[in-house]
């Protein structure tokens, strides 16, 4: 009877624990289903803004730029920005110094793909494929969740002594002379603007074009290359991105991108 009783106390037991054993399994899947991380990869998208300091309606555009930077508000994009300064303002009474002439260039070619009457700042252009008022905050988060359903080449981007190793494959098979720019861009940027319609403010910028190059032509469906990068003693290095990108010439359709933060 004794040797009965322990038998049975011995089975319920065991019972007891693979009951617990196959609820804490099911606990511990369901938990880690719940917590783990987003580990999904973002989709790189361009977004560029044409500005310049002097032009009263660029502010709120610029500062709609560094919120896209810093918030990433459009699930499943990583928002890389370019703050564009064009030069063609630099008559008004203030010079921007952050303005080239071929980054005005920059913004006909878009102008002539886009078939407007004219560019204009602040004008908004995303992954090259859609242009609009650089102050229409719902209007890029539109745009940039439509350009991440796009087919994209896949980029990367390592650190050399002087020079960056550059990796592009999977080019979209549509793509025309596609063209690989390497930009340097520099975050944390103020002006105190002390003539042209903007005088007496202080201006605060994000993402600015420090240089911007072509490096290469992509032939077929990868590119690689490993450019020299020389940086202004001015910049500061941790506020510096380089931003890659590929570039379908006859479209102006931007076709990946990928960026780095330099080191200090």
């Amino acid at each position: 009877m004794v040797l009965r009783r322990i038998w049975i106390f011995a089975l319920i037991a065991l019972a007891t624990i693979a009951l617990i054993s196959s609820l804490g399994a099911k606990f511990n899947s369901t938990t880690s289903a719940n917590v783990a991380p987003n580990t999904a990869k973002r989709v790189p998208v361009i977004v560029e803004l044409f500005t310049s300091e002097g032009c009263s309606d660029c502010p709120p555009a610029d500062a709609l730029l560094e919120r896209l930077q810093s918030t990433q508000p459009v699930a499943g994009a990583e928002i890389i920005v370019l703050g564009n300064h064009v030069d063609y303002w630099n008559h008004d009474g203030w010079t921007d110094r952050f303005s080239t002439r071929e980054l005005t260039q920059r913004q006909e070619a878009y102008g002539t793909s886009f078939n407007l009457d004219s560019v204009y700042t602040p004008q908004m252009v995303v992954d090259g494929k859609a242009e609009f008022n650089g102050q229409d905050e719902s209007r890029a988060k539109r745009a940039v969740a439509a350009a991440i359903n796009e087919p994209k080449a896949n980029i990367s981007i390592a650190p050399l002594q002087d020079a960056l190793n550059i990796q592009i494959d999977s080019i979209p098979a549509s793509a025309k002379q596609a063209q690989v720019f390497l930009a340097i861009t520099e975050d944390h940027l103020q002006s105190n603007v002390g003539k042209g319609e903007n005088s007496g403010r202080t201006l605060n910028h994000s993402g600015v074009v420090r240089d911007l190059r072509k490096i290469g032509t992509a032939d077929g469906n990868s590119f690689s290359a490993q450019p020299k990068v020389k940086l202004d003693s001015s910049w500061k290095r941790p506020d510096l991105h380089a931003v890659v990108f590929i570039q379908d010439a006859k479209t102006q359709h931007i076709l990946g991108a990928a960026s780095l933060l330099f080191t200090k």
